[in-house]
């Protein structure tokens, strides 16, 4: 039987990872790993359950940054949207004013 490298969090149970104890990457990497070892000829039986278990809640844990992600650029999309709107309209408003004339304008000397 090989060893089995073991990851940071394999300590951890499932439930209580948090969305902070590990990064996007960290997560895919070790996804990667279990996945490898799931798909793996020595698979572990007594280890399979946890490690499925592991995966699932790494899955969930990676969907829930990108729609955090998701949410966090459309914002800024939005927040710059209107940032542009708003110069244009004064560029408009600068551009209107600008071209006004006052009575001493028309006189043609």
């Amino acid at each position: 039987m090989t060893s089995k490298k073991k990851n940071d969090t394999d300590d951890i149970p499932c439930s209580d990872i948090s969305y902070s104890d590990i990064s996007y990457s960290g997560a895919v990497k070790e996804l990667e790993e279990i996945l490898g070892e799931i798909e793996g000829a020595d698979v572990d039986i007594d280890l399979l359950a946890g490690r499925v278990e592991r995966a699932s809640e790494l899955v969930k844990l990676l969907k829930a940054r990108i729609r955090s992600t998701e949410v966090k650029v459309a914002r800024v999309v939005e927040e710059l949207r209107e940032a542009t709107e708003e110069e244009e309209e004064a560029r408009n408003v600068e551009e209107d004013t600008s071209f006004e004339s006052g009575p001493e304008d028309s006189i043609p000397f």
